[in-house]
Protein backbone atom coordinates (compact mmCIF):
# COMPACT_ATOMS: atom_id res chain seq x y z
CA UNK A 1 0.00 0.00 0.00
CA UNK A 2 1.33 3.11 -1.09
CA UNK A 3 1.49 6.71 1.05
CA UNK A 4 -1.52 8.58 -0.37
CA UNK A 5 1.20 11.53 -0.77
CA UNK A 6 0.85 15.05 0.84
CA UNK A 7 -2.25 16.72 -0.81
CA UNK A 8 -4.49 17.56 1.77
CA UNK A 9 -7.62 15.21 3.36
CA UNK A 10 -9.82 18.05 3.42
CA UNK A 11 -12.42 14.95 3.49
CA UNK A 12 -12.16 15.06 7.23
CA UNK A 13 -12.79 18.10 8.03
CA UNK A 14 -16.97 17.38 8.30
CA UNK A 15 -15.53 15.18 11.31
CA UNK A 16 -14.34 17.71 13.07
CA UNK A 17 -15.64 21.48 14.05
CA UNK A 18 -14.69 23.64 11.23
CA UNK A 19 -13.82 26.36 13.20
CA UNK A 20 -10.85 25.17 14.81
CA UNK A 21 -9.27 23.76 12.18
CA UNK A 22 -7.54 27.31 10.68
CA UNK A 23 -6.90 27.63 14.50
CA UNK A 24 -4.86 24.93 14.51
CA UNK A 25 -2.96 25.34 11.11
CA UNK A 26 -2.26 29.05 12.51
CA UNK A 27 -0.53 27.12 15.20
CA UNK A 28 1.35 24.68 13.18
CA UNK A 29 2.85 27.75 11.34
CA UNK A 30 5.12 26.86 8.42
CA UNK A 31 6.07 23.54 8.11
CA UNK A 32 9.80 22.54 6.74
CA UNK A 33 9.96 21.32 3.30
CA UNK A 34 12.74 19.20 2.93
CA UNK A 35 11.92 16.16 4.38
CA UNK A 36 8.71 14.24 4.65
CA UNK A 37 7.16 13.45 7.91
CA UNK A 38 7.38 8.96 8.68
CA UNK A 39 5.25 10.03 12.53
CA UNK A 40 3.63 12.14 14.22
CA UNK A 41 2.80 11.64 18.06
CA UNK A 42 0.38 12.89 20.01
CA UNK A 43 0.15 13.51 23.29
CA UNK A 44 -3.38 14.80 25.43
CA UNK A 45 -2.86 16.60 28.29
CA UNK A 46 -5.17 17.33 30.89
CA UNK A 47 -3.97 18.27 34.30
CA UNK A 48 -0.34 16.01 34.16
CA UNK A 49 2.10 18.59 32.51
CA UNK A 50 4.92 16.87 34.31
CA UNK A 51 3.98 13.32 32.85
CA UNK A 52 3.86 14.87 29.41
CA UNK A 53 7.27 16.05 29.65
CA UNK A 54 8.39 12.79 30.96
CA UNK A 55 6.74 11.14 27.79
CA UNK A 56 7.78 13.65 25.45
CA UNK A 57 11.77 13.68 26.08
CA UNK A 58 11.52 9.78 25.66
CA UNK A 59 9.34 10.89 22.58
CA UNK A 60 12.10 12.82 21.39
CA UNK A 61 14.94 10.86 22.82
CA UNK A 62 13.54 7.72 20.49
CA UNK A 63 12.44 9.19 17.05
CA UNK A 64 15.59 11.49 17.14
CA UNK A 65 17.40 8.93 16.07
CA UNK A 66 14.67 7.01 13.92
CA UNK A 67 12.91 8.87 11.34
CA UNK A 68 11.77 12.26 10.62
CA UNK A 69 9.17 13.08 12.87
CA UNK A 70 6.47 15.43 14.57
CA UNK A 71 5.26 16.00 18.33
CA UNK A 72 1.58 17.63 18.71
CA UNK A 73 0.77 18.32 22.09
CA UNK A 74 -2.85 19.12 22.80
CA UNK A 75 -3.98 20.74 26.05
CA UNK A 76 -8.06 19.63 26.98
CA UNK A 77 -8.08 23.10 28.88
CA UNK A 78 -6.79 21.95 32.06
CA UNK A 79 -7.04 25.21 33.86
CA UNK A 80 -4.31 24.44 36.41
CA UNK A 81 -1.15 26.35 34.43
CA UNK A 82 -0.10 23.09 32.57
CA UNK A 83 -0.64 24.97 29.00
CA UNK A 84 1.34 27.82 30.40
CA UNK A 85 3.83 25.09 31.32
CA UNK A 86 4.36 23.12 28.38
CA UNK A 87 4.32 26.29 26.33
CA UNK A 88 7.44 27.43 27.87
CA UNK A 89 8.87 23.43 27.66
CA UNK A 90 8.47 24.05 23.43
CA UNK A 91 10.55 26.78 23.25
CA UNK A 92 13.59 24.52 25.24
CA UNK A 93 16.03 23.13 23.08
CA UNK A 94 15.38 19.83 21.38
CA UNK A 95 11.64 20.76 21.61
CA UNK A 96 11.49 24.02 19.44
CA UNK A 97 11.60 22.31 16.28
CA UNK A 98 10.28 19.32 16.81
CA UNK A 99 7.13 20.09 19.14
CA UNK A 100 4.00 21.97 18.73
CA UNK A 101 1.64 22.94 21.74
CA UNK A 102 -2.15 23.26 20.59
CA UNK A 103 -4.79 24.82 23.75
CA UNK A 104 -8.07 23.33 23.19
CA UNK A 105 -10.72 25.99 23.91
CA UNK A 106 -12.94 23.17 25.90
CA UNK A 107 -12.54 20.17 27.42
CA UNK A 108 -14.18 17.73 25.30
CA UNK A 109 -13.02 14.59 26.14
CA UNK A 110 -9.92 12.39 24.63
CA UNK A 111 -11.22 12.08 20.91
CA UNK A 112 -11.54 15.64 20.58
CA UNK A 113 -8.55 16.43 21.47
CA UNK A 114 -6.53 13.53 19.68
CA UNK A 115 -9.17 14.87 16.54
CA UNK A 116 -7.79 18.41 16.84
CA UNK A 117 -4.16 17.20 15.90
CA UNK A 118 -5.17 14.60 13.52
CA UNK A 119 -7.23 17.06 11.59
CA UNK A 120 -4.64 19.47 11.97
CA UNK A 121 -1.62 17.10 10.78
CA UNK A 122 -3.69 15.60 7.96
CA UNK A 123 -4.10 18.75 6.52
CA UNK A 124 -1.00 20.30 6.55
CA UNK A 125 2.15 20.09 4.24
CA UNK A 126 3.51 17.66 7.24
CA UNK A 127 0.98 15.06 6.69
CA UNK A 128 2.79 11.70 8.23
CA UNK A 129 2.48 8.30 7.34
CA UNK A 130 1.77 6.99 10.99
CA UNK A 131 0.11 8.92 13.82
CA UNK A 132 1.29 7.38 17.57
CA UNK A 133 -1.48 8.32 20.01
CA UNK A 134 0.40 7.92 23.25
CA UNK A 135 -1.00 9.02 26.73
CA UNK A 136 1.06 11.01 28.98
CA UNK A 137 1.07 8.63 31.83
CA UNK A 138 2.93 6.01 29.38
CA UNK A 139 6.67 6.26 28.82
CA UNK A 140 8.07 4.17 25.90
CA UNK A 141 10.72 1.45 26.96
CA UNK A 142 13.56 1.99 24.20
CA UNK A 143 12.96 0.76 20.54
CA UNK A 144 9.35 0.45 20.93
CA UNK A 145 8.54 3.18 18.16
CA UNK A 146 11.32 0.78 15.78
CA UNK A 147 9.28 -2.07 16.71
CA UNK A 148 5.91 -0.09 16.30
CA UNK A 149 6.45 1.39 12.73
CA UNK A 150 8.27 -1.85 11.91
CA UNK A 151 5.21 -3.88 12.35
CA UNK A 152 3.44 -1.53 9.95
CA UNK A 153 6.07 -1.35 7.37
CA UNK A 154 6.13 -5.40 7.32
CA UNK A 155 2.43 -5.85 6.37
CA UNK A 156 0.54 -3.01 4.75
CA UNK A 157 -2.92 -4.42 5.81
CA UNK A 158 -2.31 -3.42 9.46
CA UNK A 159 -3.81 -0.25 10.07
CA UNK A 160 -3.35 -0.23 13.92
CA UNK A 161 -0.81 -1.78 15.95
CA UNK A 162 -0.72 -1.40 19.84
CA UNK A 163 1.92 -1.75 22.69
CA UNK A 164 2.31 -4.55 25.00
CA UNK A 165 1.48 -2.40 28.29
CA UNK A 166 3.70 -2.61 31.29
CA UNK A 167 3.39 -1.31 34.73
CA UNK A 168 5.79 1.22 35.91
CA UNK A 169 7.49 -1.69 37.52
CA UNK A 170 7.89 -3.85 34.68
CA UNK A 171 5.47 -6.64 35.21
CA UNK A 172 2.61 -7.49 32.42
CA UNK A 173 -0.68 -5.72 32.22
CA UNK A 174 -1.66 -6.78 28.56
CA UNK A 175 -2.28 -5.09 25.67
CA UNK A 176 -4.16 -7.55 23.42
CA UNK A 177 -8.02 -7.71 23.59
CA UNK A 178 -11.13 -9.44 22.34
CA UNK A 179 -14.11 -8.38 21.23
CA UNK A 180 -16.75 -7.03 23.47
CA UNK A 181 -19.53 -9.26 24.01
CA UNK A 182 -22.69 -9.87 26.20
CA UNK A 183 -20.33 -13.23 27.24
CA UNK A 184 -17.65 -10.76 27.75
CA UNK A 185 -19.71 -8.71 30.49
CA UNK A 186 -20.80 -11.96 32.60
CA UNK A 187 -16.99 -12.46 33.13
CA UNK A 188 -16.05 -8.89 33.67
CA UNK A 189 -17.10 -8.65 37.27
CA UNK A 190 -18.37 -12.35 37.57
CA UNK A 191 -14.85 -14.13 38.09
CA UNK A 192 -15.78 -17.15 39.11
CA UNK A 193 -16.89 -20.70 38.07
CA UNK A 194 -19.06 -21.03 35.95
CA UNK A 195 -18.30 -17.78 33.93
CA UNK A 196 -14.18 -18.33 34.12
CA UNK A 197 -14.37 -21.57 32.75
CA UNK A 198 -17.33 -21.79 30.67
CA UNK A 199 -16.83 -18.52 28.85
CA UNK A 200 -12.84 -18.44 28.89
CA UNK A 201 -12.36 -17.70 25.43
CA UNK A 202 -14.70 -14.80 25.45
CA UNK A 203 -12.91 -13.12 28.23
CA UNK A 204 -11.77 -9.58 26.75
CA UNK A 205 -8.05 -10.26 28.69
CA UNK A 206 -6.74 -13.14 26.99
CA UNK A 207 -3.09 -14.10 28.35
CA UNK A 208 -1.47 -10.97 29.30
CA UNK A 209 1.65 -12.66 28.12
CA UNK A 210 0.47 -13.25 24.41
CA UNK A 211 2.53 -13.04 21.23
CA UNK A 212 2.97 -10.16 18.66
CA UNK A 213 -0.06 -10.95 16.35
CA UNK A 214 -3.69 -9.90 15.37
CA UNK A 215 -6.31 -9.05 17.59
CA UNK A 216 -9.65 -7.50 17.93
CA UNK A 217 -8.30 -3.98 19.51
CA UNK A 218 -5.87 -2.54 21.45
CA UNK A 219 -5.14 -0.36 24.29
CA UNK A 220 -5.96 3.67 23.51
CA UNK A 221 -2.19 4.22 25.94
CA UNK A 222 -0.35 3.87 22.94
CA UNK A 223 -1.64 2.89 19.32
CA UNK A 224 -0.12 3.89 16.21
CA UNK A 225 -2.46 4.29 13.25
CA UNK A 226 -1.73 4.23 9.56
CA UNK A 227 -2.60 7.70 8.27
CA UNK A 228 -4.73 6.22 5.87
CA UNK A 229 -7.47 4.46 8.21
CA UNK A 230 -8.64 8.03 8.63
CA UNK A 231 -9.48 8.29 5.14
CA UNK A 232 -11.29 5.52 5.41
CA UNK A 233 -13.08 5.66 8.78
CA UNK A 234 -12.72 9.44 9.95
CA UNK A 235 -11.54 10.24 13.16
CA UNK A 236 -12.26 9.17 16.69
CA UNK A 237 -16.11 9.37 17.85
CA UNK A 238 -16.41 12.69 19.97
CA UNK A 239 -19.37 11.25 21.68
CA UNK A 240 -17.12 8.80 23.69
CA UNK A 241 -15.85 11.53 26.07
CA UNK A 242 -13.31 9.00 27.89
CA UNK A 243 -12.66 5.23 27.51
CA UNK A 244 -14.06 2.93 24.24
CA UNK A 245 -12.77 5.25 22.29
CA UNK A 246 -10.18 3.12 21.02
CA UNK A 247 -12.53 0.25 20.95
CA UNK A 248 -14.54 2.07 19.09
CA UNK A 249 -11.93 2.81 16.39
CA UNK A 250 -10.05 -0.60 16.21
CA UNK A 251 -13.72 -1.70 15.40
CA UNK A 252 -14.50 0.39 12.50
CA UNK A 253 -11.18 -0.21 11.23
CA UNK A 254 -11.49 -3.92 10.92
CA UNK A 255 -14.74 -3.50 9.57
CA UNK A 256 -12.94 -1.41 6.64
CA UNK A 257 -10.85 -3.88 6.43
CA UNK A 258 -7.26 -3.16 8.44
CA UNK A 259 -5.74 -5.80 10.71
CA UNK A 260 -5.17 -4.70 14.38
CA UNK A 261 -2.27 -5.86 15.51
CA UNK A 262 -0.06 -6.23 18.58
CA UNK A 263 3.03 -6.00 19.80
CA UNK A 264 5.35 -7.47 22.30
CA UNK A 265 8.54 -5.06 21.27
CA UNK A 266 6.93 -1.60 21.14
CA UNK A 267 5.83 -2.08 24.55
CA UNK A 268 5.80 0.97 27.06
CA UNK A 269 5.07 1.44 31.04
CA UNK A 270 1.86 2.76 32.13
CA UNK A 271 0.97 4.20 35.23
CA UNK A 272 -2.73 3.93 34.41
CA UNK A 273 -5.63 6.76 34.87
CA UNK A 274 -3.32 9.44 35.70
CA UNK A 275 -5.93 12.24 35.21
CA UNK A 276 -8.79 9.94 36.08
CA UNK A 277 -7.82 8.26 38.84
CA UNK A 278 -9.68 5.17 37.35
CA UNK A 279 -7.00 2.88 39.32
CA UNK A 280 -8.13 3.75 42.71
CA UNK A 281 -10.46 1.37 43.35
CA UNK A 282 -11.76 3.03 46.87
CA UNK A 283 -13.71 5.55 44.38
CA UNK A 284 -16.49 4.57 42.32
CA UNK A 285 -16.30 4.48 38.62
CA UNK A 286 -16.98 7.51 37.05
CA UNK A 287 -20.70 7.52 35.30
CA UNK A 288 -19.20 8.62 31.83
CA UNK A 289 -17.25 5.12 31.60
CA UNK A 290 -20.54 3.31 31.90
CA UNK A 291 -22.31 5.51 29.18
CA UNK A 292 -19.24 5.12 26.96
CA UNK A 293 -20.11 1.03 27.13
CA UNK A 294 -23.83 1.66 26.30
CA UNK A 295 -22.86 4.02 23.17
CA UNK A 296 -20.16 1.28 21.79
CA UNK A 297 -22.63 -1.58 22.30
CA UNK A 298 -25.99 0.52 20.79
CA UNK A 299 -23.69 2.23 18.39
CA UNK A 300 -21.94 -1.38 17.13
CA UNK A 301 -24.71 -4.05 18.25
CA UNK A 302 -28.39 -2.24 17.90
CA UNK A 303 -30.65 -1.45 20.80
CA UNK A 304 -31.43 -5.12 21.99
CA UNK A 305 -27.70 -6.23 22.26
CA UNK A 306 -27.07 -3.44 24.58
CA UNK A 307 -29.70 -4.05 26.04
CA UNK A 308 -28.81 -7.62 27.43
CA UNK A 309 -25.60 -6.24 27.83
CA UNK A 310 -26.42 -3.91 30.86
CA UNK A 311 -28.61 -6.86 32.53
CA UNK A 312 -25.10 -9.13 31.64
CA UNK A 313 -23.09 -6.79 33.68
CA UNK A 314 -25.34 -6.55 36.84
CA UNK A 315 -25.32 -10.47 36.85
CA UNK A 316 -21.76 -10.02 36.51
CA UNK A 317 -21.42 -7.90 39.34
CA UNK A 318 -23.97 -10.10 41.32
CA UNK A 319 -21.99 -12.84 41.40
CA UNK A 320 -18.33 -11.14 41.92
CA UNK A 321 -20.01 -9.14 45.11
CA UNK A 322 -21.87 -12.52 46.16
CA UNK A 323 -18.28 -14.60 46.11
CA UNK A 324 -16.46 -11.39 48.09
CA UNK A 325 -19.21 -11.08 50.97
CA UNK A 326 -17.99 -15.09 51.11
CA UNK A 327 -14.58 -13.96 51.73
CA UNK A 328 -13.70 -15.46 48.67
CA UNK A 329 -12.48 -12.65 46.39
CA UNK A 330 -11.37 -9.12 46.88
CA UNK A 331 -14.06 -6.16 47.56
CA UNK A 332 -15.30 -4.50 44.16
CA UNK A 333 -15.18 -0.91 43.47
CA UNK A 334 -17.56 0.88 46.41
CA UNK A 335 -21.74 1.84 44.25
CA UNK A 336 -20.30 -0.65 41.53
CA UNK A 337 -23.50 -2.87 41.60
CA UNK A 338 -25.91 0.57 41.95
CA UNK A 339 -24.42 2.23 39.39
CA UNK A 340 -24.57 -1.30 36.90
CA UNK A 341 -28.30 -1.57 38.04
CA UNK A 342 -28.85 2.53 37.37
CA UNK A 343 -27.38 1.65 33.92
CA UNK A 344 -29.46 -1.45 33.06
CA UNK A 345 -32.73 0.71 34.20
CA UNK A 346 -31.56 3.38 31.94
CA UNK A 347 -31.24 1.31 29.26
CA UNK A 348 -34.98 -0.45 30.29
CA UNK A 349 -36.49 2.90 29.96
CA UNK A 350 -34.61 3.98 26.83
CA UNK A 351 -35.52 0.73 25.33
CA UNK A 352 -39.25 1.21 25.90
CA UNK A 353 -38.91 4.58 23.86
CA UNK A 354 -37.10 3.13 21.07
CA UNK A 355 -34.79 6.20 21.16
CA UNK A 356 -31.70 4.90 19.63
CA UNK A 357 -30.13 7.94 19.97
CA UNK A 358 -30.35 9.09 23.51
CA UNK A 359 -27.23 8.33 25.38
CA UNK A 360 -25.60 11.98 25.83
CA UNK A 361 -22.38 11.99 27.95
CA UNK A 362 -22.53 14.13 30.40
CA UNK A 363 -19.05 15.96 29.81
CA UNK A 364 -19.10 15.54 26.46
CA UNK A 365 -20.46 17.33 22.96
CA UNK A 366 -21.56 14.52 20.88
CA UNK A 367 -20.45 14.69 17.13
CA UNK A 368 -23.07 12.49 15.23
CA UNK A 369 -22.71 12.07 11.48
CA UNK A 370 -26.25 12.52 9.56
CA UNK A 371 -29.19 10.28 10.42
CA UNK A 372 -30.17 7.63 7.70
CA UNK A 373 -33.33 9.90 6.94
CA UNK A 374 -31.63 12.94 6.63
CA UNK A 375 -28.99 11.42 4.15
CA UNK A 376 -31.95 9.51 2.40
CA UNK A 377 -33.33 13.65 1.99
CA UNK A 378 -30.37 14.48 0.53
CA UNK A 379 -30.03 11.73 -2.02
CA UNK A 380 -33.52 12.44 -3.10
CA UNK A 381 -32.56 16.47 -3.61
CA UNK A 382 -29.53 15.22 -5.43
CA UNK A 383 -31.06 13.33 -7.64
CA UNK A 384 -33.38 16.33 -9.13
CA UNK A 385 -36.13 14.97 -6.37
CA UNK A 386 -36.98 12.31 -9.23
CA UNK A 387 -38.18 8.79 -7.77
CA UNK A 388 -37.36 7.16 -11.08
CA UNK A 389 -33.59 8.45 -10.86
CA UNK A 390 -31.56 4.89 -10.65
CA UNK A 391 -28.97 6.34 -8.84
CA UNK A 392 -31.08 7.22 -5.90
CA UNK A 393 -32.64 3.91 -5.37
CA UNK A 394 -28.43 2.33 -5.47
CA UNK A 395 -27.72 4.69 -2.58
CA UNK A 396 -31.29 4.59 -0.88
CA UNK A 397 -29.96 0.38 -1.18
CA UNK A 398 -26.69 1.04 0.11
CA UNK A 399 -27.77 3.69 3.08
CA UNK A 400 -30.05 0.85 4.16
CA UNK A 401 -27.08 -1.02 4.89
CA UNK A 402 -24.61 0.82 5.84
CA UNK A 403 -26.65 3.61 8.46
CA UNK A 404 -30.30 1.88 8.53
CA UNK A 405 -29.22 -1.27 10.22
CA UNK A 406 -27.36 0.27 13.07
CA UNK A 407 -30.56 1.90 14.73
CA UNK A 408 -33.00 -0.78 16.97
CA UNK A 409 -35.83 -0.30 14.38
CA UNK A 410 -32.77 -1.31 12.17
CA UNK A 411 -32.50 -4.29 13.79
CA UNK A 412 -35.60 -5.46 14.94
CA UNK A 413 -37.15 -5.18 11.25
CA UNK A 414 -33.97 -6.68 9.19
CA UNK A 415 -32.39 -3.42 7.45
CA UNK A 416 -29.38 -5.42 6.21
CA UNK A 417 -31.68 -8.58 4.91
CA UNK A 418 -33.99 -5.65 3.01
CA UNK A 419 -30.55 -3.86 1.52
CA UNK A 420 -29.36 -6.78 0.20
CA UNK A 421 -32.79 -7.38 -1.78
CA UNK A 422 -32.99 -3.93 -2.35
CA UNK A 423 -29.35 -3.63 -3.88
CA UNK A 424 -29.96 -6.85 -6.10
CA UNK A 425 -32.56 -5.54 -7.69
CA UNK A 426 -30.85 -2.30 -8.38
CA UNK A 427 -28.44 -4.55 -9.79
CA UNK A 428 -30.52 -6.72 -12.09
CA UNK A 429 -32.71 -3.67 -13.11
CA UNK A 430 -30.30 -0.64 -13.90
CA UNK A 431 -26.51 -2.06 -13.42
CA UNK A 432 -25.09 -0.20 -10.50
CA UNK A 433 -23.16 -1.80 -7.95
CA UNK A 434 -22.04 -0.04 -4.51
CA UNK A 435 -20.25 -2.69 -2.08
CA UNK A 436 -21.51 -2.95 1.24
CA UNK A 437 -18.07 -1.90 2.65
CA UNK A 438 -17.19 1.25 0.35
CA UNK A 439 -17.97 4.63 3.00
CA UNK A 440 -20.12 6.74 1.01
CA UNK A 441 -20.47 10.50 1.11
CA UNK A 442 -22.87 12.72 0.91
CA UNK A 443 -24.85 14.91 -1.81
CA UNK A 444 -23.10 11.82 -4.06
CA UNK A 445 -24.91 12.00 -8.00
CA UNK A 446 -24.65 8.75 -9.96
CA UNK A 447 -25.85 9.71 -13.53
CA UNK A 448 -27.61 7.63 -15.17
CA UNK A 449 -27.42 3.63 -15.23
CA UNK A 450 -25.57 0.66 -16.42
CA UNK A 451 -22.71 -1.08 -15.66
CA UNK A 452 -21.46 0.94 -12.45
CA UNK A 453 -19.13 -0.74 -10.40
CA UNK A 454 -18.30 1.26 -7.41
CA UNK A 455 -15.93 -1.10 -4.66
CA UNK A 456 -13.72 1.76 -2.78
CA UNK A 457 -12.78 2.89 0.85
CA UNK A 458 -14.43 5.42 0.16
CA UNK A 459 -16.29 8.14 -1.71
CA UNK A 460 -16.11 11.63 -0.85
CA UNK A 461 -18.73 13.99 -1.03
CA UNK A 462 -20.34 15.75 -3.86
CA UNK A 463 -19.14 13.21 -6.49
CA UNK A 464 -20.76 12.91 -9.88
CA UNK A 465 -20.72 9.28 -10.90
CA UNK A 466 -21.32 8.75 -14.83
CA UNK A 467 -22.45 5.56 -16.51
CA UNK A 468 -20.39 3.01 -17.27
CA UNK A 469 -17.57 3.87 -14.70
CA UNK A 470 -15.95 1.12 -12.55
CA UNK A 471 -14.09 1.68 -9.38
CA UNK A 472 -12.19 -1.32 -8.03
CA UNK A 473 -9.30 -3.60 -6.93
CA UNK A 474 -6.25 -3.40 -10.21
CA UNK A 475 -7.16 -6.95 -10.07
CA UNK A 476 -9.21 -9.84 -9.21
CA UNK A 477 -12.38 -9.99 -6.73
CA UNK A 478 -13.10 -9.08 -3.13
CA UNK A 479 -9.93 -7.18 -2.27
CA UNK A 480 -8.76 -6.12 1.29
CA UNK A 481 -9.84 -2.83 1.77
CA UNK A 482 -6.42 -1.24 1.97
CA UNK A 483 -6.19 -1.72 -1.96
CA UNK A 484 -8.75 -0.27 -3.15
CA UNK A 485 -9.62 3.36 -4.79
CA UNK A 486 -10.25 6.64 -2.25
CA UNK A 487 -12.57 9.30 -4.61
CA UNK A 488 -12.09 12.33 -2.48
CA UNK A 489 -14.14 15.17 -2.64
CA UNK A 490 -16.20 17.06 -5.93
CA UNK A 491 -14.53 14.60 -7.76
CA UNK A 492 -16.22 13.91 -11.47
CA UNK A 493 -15.68 11.30 -13.18
CA UNK A 494 -16.17 10.49 -16.60
CA UNK A 495 -18.18 7.99 -18.85
CA UNK A 496 -16.54 5.11 -18.98
CA UNK A 497 -13.42 5.59 -16.53
CA UNK A 498 -11.55 3.20 -14.79
CA UNK A 499 -9.99 3.94 -11.31
CA UNK A 500 -8.23 0.54 -10.39
CA UNK A 501 -6.18 -0.22 -7.50
CA UNK A 502 -4.78 1.13 -4.43
CA UNK A 503 -4.71 5.16 -5.67
CA UNK A 504 -5.94 8.12 -4.09
CA UNK A 505 -8.08 10.80 -6.55
CA UNK A 506 -7.44 13.94 -4.84
CA UNK A 507 -10.34 16.89 -4.26
CA UNK A 508 -11.95 18.78 -7.13
CA UNK A 509 -10.34 16.62 -9.36
CA UNK A 510 -11.61 15.48 -12.74
CA UNK A 511 -11.45 12.15 -14.84
CA UNK A 512 -12.22 12.10 -17.94
CA UNK A 513 -14.04 9.83 -20.31
CA UNK A 514 -12.73 6.18 -20.72
CA UNK A 515 -9.64 7.19 -18.59
CA UNK A 516 -7.83 4.72 -16.99
CA UNK A 517 -6.49 6.09 -13.14
CA UNK A 518 -3.81 3.52 -11.87
CA UNK A 519 -1.77 6.21 -10.17
CA UNK A 520 -2.61 9.19 -7.74
CA UNK A 521 -4.25 12.40 -9.14
CA UNK A 522 -3.21 15.18 -7.29
CA UNK A 523 -6.29 17.54 -5.80
CA UNK A 524 -7.52 20.03 -8.81
CA UNK A 525 -5.91 18.07 -11.38
CA UNK A 526 -7.11 17.08 -14.58
CA UNK A 527 -6.64 13.39 -16.63
CA UNK A 528 -7.49 12.01 -19.72
CA UNK A 529 -6.09 8.67 -21.95
CA UNK A 530 -5.28 4.93 -21.01
CA UNK A 531 -3.50 5.17 -18.98
CA UNK A 532 -4.73 8.37 -17.38
CA UNK A 533 -2.32 11.17 -18.43
CA UNK A 534 -2.48 15.03 -16.87
CA UNK A 535 -3.79 17.85 -19.13
CA UNK A 536 -3.69 21.70 -18.79
CA UNK A 537 -6.14 22.65 -16.87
Amino acid sequence: MSSAGASPCLALLRYAPGWFVVHVLDTLGAPPDDWPVKIAAIVVNYRTAELTRRCVDVLLAQLSALCAFRIVIVDNASGDGSAERLRAASNEPGWASHVTLIEAPRNGGLSYGINLAVAALLTGAERPEYIWNINPDAVAEPDAAAALIAELERDAHVGVVGSRVLAMDGSVVGGAFRALSLSAELTRDGTTWPFTQLLQRFDVHPNAAAPTGDVDWVPGCSMVIRARVFEDIGLFDEGFFLYFEETDFCRRAQRAGWKIRYSVEGAVRHEGSASTGMDDTTRAMPAYWFESRRRYYRKHHGLVYAELCEAAAVVGVVVGEAKSLAGRGPRKRPRLLLNSARQAWRAARDWSALHPDSIELSQAVTSREPSFGDLVREDYETHASELTEPGFWALLAHRLGSHGARGALGQIFGARAGQRVLSTAVDWVWGIQIAETTRVGRRVRIWHSGCIVVDARAIGDDVQIRHNTTIGPERGHHAPRGLLPVIGNGVELGAGACVLGTVHVGEGATVGANTVVIKDVPAGGRVLGVPARPIPI
